[in-house]
């Protein structure tokens, strides 16, 4: 009995996980657009490197964003390589929030997203390629971390649509409230009344509360008038000491402190991008000189790794 395929592996994983629901979040398989690779992508010193169909992940009318398959000689297993055009260049993970990603891909390249959300994307682009049936092998056996970041994938992208969904509602409106049965509602300048037996006369009102109103008029009076030049003076000294009895934590103090350290972090950034490039193009010239010795030289070096291989 042969072994069940790589995407069969996957739909079994999320059948036993329960999130086989969610691929549904992905579009229809004709709704990707591949293309044909250049030629000079593809195959170099007569070796295939990378996959004949590159997927367009998104373009303005300055670059095109493509992600494509990438196969090293010492390697059974792909990976995944996201690039634009024109020029074939790389996109770092630091810098892919700025170029244009459709949707739903979108998701995982925006500025502040989780570190995890680059291996996702990387996970989701290849089991797609399994989907379309493109490629047959795109993990290494019982390679579990890409099942996961497949699932891990899609509940971001579920996630996403959630807090759309809930951002499209319509706010509830607020009831008016309506008088109370029995209620009068009248004009301030208004003569007539509804019920006069409520209103006393002047002679019979309690001496006491009309007292407490002729003292609390007087004071809503007092509290509206403009301040007087002393009762300025004071407030302009009560500003000054709290002014100076701020505490180191104060907002100004706060914001400085942010401010520096955002300073200080992109130029730790800086040299994270510097290391990132030195590290590619001694990749990039390792690579090349394998590819020359197993090109031009395989039979020493066949010979070198039965040596090394006696050895252990």
């Amino acid at each position: 009995m042969n072994p069940p395929s790589q995407l069969q592996e996957v739909h079994d994983y999320a059948d036993q996980h329960g999130f086989s629901h969610l691929f549904n979040l992905l579009p229809n398989n004709n709704d990707y657009t591949f293309d044909d690779a250049p030629s000079h992508y593809v195959v170099r010193n007569g070796r295939q490197i990378s996959h004949s169909k590159r997927m367009l992940l998104g373009q303005n009318s300055h670059v095109e964003i493509w992600a494509e398959l990438l196969f090293a000689r010492q390697k059974a297993v792909p990976s995944m390589s996201i690039y634009m055009e024109p020029g074939h260049r790389v996109i770092p993970d630091s810098e892919i929030h700025s170029y244009p990603i459709d949707a739903p891909f979108d998701v995982f390249t925006t500025a502040g997203v989780s570190k995890h959300a680059r291996a996702e994307l990387v996970a989701l682009l290849k089991y797609v390629y399994l989907a379309l049936g493109f490629h047959n092998n795109v993990f290494a056996p019982r390679d579990e971390r890409t099942k996961r970041n497949i699932f891990a994938a899609l509940e971001r992208m579920e996630e996403h649509r959630q807090s759309q969904a809930m951002k499209q509602e319509p706010e509830p409106e607020i009831p008016m409230t309506e008088p109370a049965l029995g209620s009068v509602t009248s004009s301030p300048g208004s003569s007539g009344s509804t019920n006069k037996s409520n209103t006393a006369p002047e002679s019979s009102r309690n001496p006491i509360t009309s007292n407490d109103s002729h003292i609390q008029s007087t004071e809503e009076q007092h509290r509206h008038s403009p301040p007087t030049d002393e009762e300025q003076a004071m407030d302009v000294d009560s500003g000054r000491n709290r002014k100076h009895s701020r505490s180191e934590n104060d907002v100004e103090t706060i914001l400085t402190q942010i401010a520096e350290e955002e300073a200080a972090d992109e130029e730790e950034w800086k040299k994270l991008e510097e290391a990132r490039r030195t590290l590619e193009a001694r990749k990039t010239r390792r690579d090349e000189i394998l590819d020359d010795l197993y090109d031009n030289r395989a039979q020493e070096v066949k010979e070198y790794l039965k040596k090394q291989r006696r050895k252990h």
